[in-house]
Formats: structure tokens, sequence, C-alpha cells
């Protein structure tokens, strides 16, 4: 919802939805005349509900195209992807939050109660173009995790060489 609100800031247009039990997908603009940046030119107020047209089937589309993606990581990783109070996990996801990532347990509620549970999941759900650049990251941040053990193990080691 509040990307309808900022569509109605921006654009000064208000959008009515169908009571769900019309079962319809018809929705109504109208342009407010009543918003303090509204613009009495007829130009103008095609032009912005128009754009608001365009918004609204750019977000149906991309409702329409959500998937779903299971990735198994050791748990023992999952505190790199998390980062430190959840700021990796949080950049991953994005500022708009229009992806849900969980981890093991968590990961295993949202895949249903007759799967079992397995802490090494991660479940990505979203936009198809938004969970397939997160598994990515994902996959990058836990690759950049085991190299850096690696590197830190054989430091580690040389000490007493």
């Amino acid at each position: 919802m509040c990307r309808l609100k900022q569509l109605h800031d921006a654009h000064n247009v208000i959008i009515y939805w169908p009571s769900e039990s019309a079962e319809s997908s018809n929705v109504i603009l109208v342009y407010d005349p009543l918003s303090p940046s509204a613009s009495p030119l007829p130009t103008e107020k095609a032009k912005h509900l128009d754009e608001v047209e365009k918004e609204l089937k750019k977000l149906a589309k991309d409702a329409a195209d959500v998937k779903s993606e299971t990735l198994t990581v050791e748990k023992k990783w999952h505190e790199a992807i998390i980062g430190q109070g959840g700021t990796t996990l949080n950049a991953i996801i994005g500022e708009d939050k229009a992806l849900a990532i969980k981890l093991g347990v968590e990961a295993a509620k949202m895949l249903g109660p007759e799967m079992e549970v397995d802490e090494n999941v991660i479940m990505i759900r979203g936009a198809s173009s938004d969970v397939d650049r997160a598994a990515k990251e994902i996959l990058r941040i836990v690759e950049e995790a085991k190299n850096d053990e690696i590197v830190n193990s054989h430091v580690g080691l040389s000490r007493f060489l």
C-alpha cells in the first residue's frame, strides 16, 4: 500500500479497487483535483493518469511473476548471510522489502508442516528477478565466507610452523 500512496503523491491520482465480491480486475483511476500539486491542464492530467496506469500494470506483472527458491547452505554459514545486526540480509532483501528470505527452521515453516525440518535450508520468495538476484548474492556471500575461513586457517597454521 505504501507504493500506492507514493503514486498518489507523485501523480495526484486516486485508485479505486473493486470489492472482493465483485470478482473484477478493473480499477478506476481518478485525477485528484484537490491535491496541492494538481494541475488544471487536461494534458497534464492525462499524462499522470497514463503514468499510474503503466505503473499498476508493471506491479500486476511483477505480482504474477512470483517464485520461490530453496537453497541448501550449511547452517554454519547462515551467520555470514545475516550479517551483524541483520545488515547483510537486509541489504539483500532491499528497501522495498518485496522479498522474503527465511533461514533454517523459519524456512522449513514456510515450506509447510509436511516438510522435514532442515536447518540448512534457505527459502527465498518474491518477484522472479529479485529471487534470482538474492540467490546469487547469498551463494556469493557463502563462497566469500568459506574463502575467508580457508585464508584464516592458513594464517593460524603458519604461526605454529
